[in-house]
This record gives C-alpha cells, structure tokens and sequence, in this order.
C-alpha cells in the first residue's frame, strides 16, 4: 500500500537528515538551516497526504506541533539555537504519529524524541555534579554561593591547556577580571576564547595549569538522534512509565 510506503519513507527520511544533522553538529556546532528544508517538504506532503486519507487529523497534528514550539520558544529566549526547532519540526511533520510498521505510541514522536534527549541531558549533568563532588569539591568554594549548584552539574574546573587543546568548550568563569557568569551567549565563538587564553597564557596572567570553570556546548542535535534511536526500539514505553510514577 502506497500508505506503508510513505511510513517506510519517513522514517528513512528521519534517520537521514538526523544523522547528517548530527555529523555536523559534532564537527561544526552549526548547521545550515537549508539542510532541514527538503525534509521539512517532503514531511509536509506526507501529512497533507495522510490528512487527505483519513488516518491522521489535526489533533494529531497539532500534538505532534508542541515539541518543536516549545524549542521555538526557548530559541526566541536564546537558550538554545534554532536547529533545535527545525529538527523537531522536520521530525513532527515527517512522523506526526508513530507508523504502524514499528508498533504503538500513544504520544507523537517528537514529544517522546524530545523527552528522551533530555533525560540523556539530565545523565550528563549527573555525571558532571559526581565528578565535581569526588574531584573538585575545593575548585567549587571559589565560585559565587549563588551560581555554585549550576556551576555542579555544568561546569568543569578544566585547566588552561586542556581547554586549548579542545573545541566546543565555554569560559563560565574569566580569572583574570575575577568574574563568573552563569551561561554563555549560543552566538559565542569558542575559538575567540582559546585565543584570549593564549594571550593571558603569553602574559603570564594564568598559567597552563591554571583551572578555569568551563562548560560544554551541547551538541542537542546528536542528543535527538539518540533519543530517535531510543524510540525506535522502545517507543513510549520508558516515558509513559516515568509519568504514571509520578502521577
């Protein structure tokens, strides 16, 4: 049937443009937002299709929609960028509903896609706090009272020469003008940091082994691809059990 052939093609399509997505997320920390277009077209010609069959309407739609509005949302705030969106959008329209062909969802993909990143974001921070707490409970005393529990579970104390050797790494704290802030900007090079460190470095004003509170930028795009490969094998299932727990 030509409707098993579009949940073939979409869920193909998916792990397409999220492993495309992913790679230059990894590589780059950008994406060029006409990557998503195609997707996003062919995501949309399907659902007008399925719309037109009968075996999908606007309700499902417009709950498939609240995963990358909320995105959209915290775009516009600037907490995260704009890829975030328009991966959960390709996502949303692409598979408004779970297909058949791979069992039930009682909720649309993208919500669940969504969920699971962030519970794999959550695995991180916890991994991060432990480290903290077994390693560098004395570098956290340094930090202002009110950013030191965000500072555990984001931040690591990583020396001057680690950071020059890695990419995707942001100075939370600046020792050479005793300041810390609590995030940094999504539109910030971090290559502009590693340069500032070089000159301090060359100054003689930190030294290679002078610890700064640095945190991480997220790749959030290869956090959908693992939560899409998470559903893929499990669907709903771990959600709809953390919420009957707590409810």
């Amino acid at each position: 049937m030509l409707e098993d052939v579009v949940d073939i093609s979409s869920i193909i399509l998916t792990l397409m443009v999220l492993i495309v997505a992913t790679y230059y997320d990894l590589k780059f920390r950008e994406i060029n937002p006409w990557l998503w277009v195609p997707f996003i077209a062919f995501g949309t010609v399907f659902t007008v299709y399925k719309l037109l069959l009968g075996v999908l309407d606007v309700i499902i739609i417009m709950f498939s929609l609240i995963a990358p509005l909320t995105t959209l949302l915290l775009t516009y705030v600037g907490l995260i960028g704009g890829a975030d969106f328009l991966a959960l959008l390709s996502i949303a329209l692409l598979m408004p509903k779970c297909p058949d062909i791979l069992g039930f969802s009682l909720l649309p993909p993208s919500l669940v896609i969504l969920a699971y990143s962030v519970f794999i974001m959550v695995g991180i921070s916890l991994g991060i706090a432990i480290i903290n707490i077994l390693l560098y409970r004395n570098e956290l005393k340094r930090v202002p009272r009110r950013l030191r529990i965000l500072y555990l579970f984001t931040a690591l104390p990583l020396r001057v020469n680690t950071i020059l050797n890695t990419k995707f790494w942001f100075l939370l704290e600046i020792p050479w003008e005793n300041k810390f802030r609590a995030t940094f900007d999504i539109n910030e090079d971090p290559s502009k940091h590693r340069e500032v460190l070089s000159k301090k470095l060359n100054e003689r004003a930190i030294e290679d082994v002078t610890r700064i509170w640095s945190t991480w930028g997220i790749p959030h795009i290869a956090l959908y691809f693992l939560g899409f490969l998470i559903f893929l094998a499990l669907k709903d299932n771990i959600l709809l059990r953390i919420i009957t727990t707590i409810i």
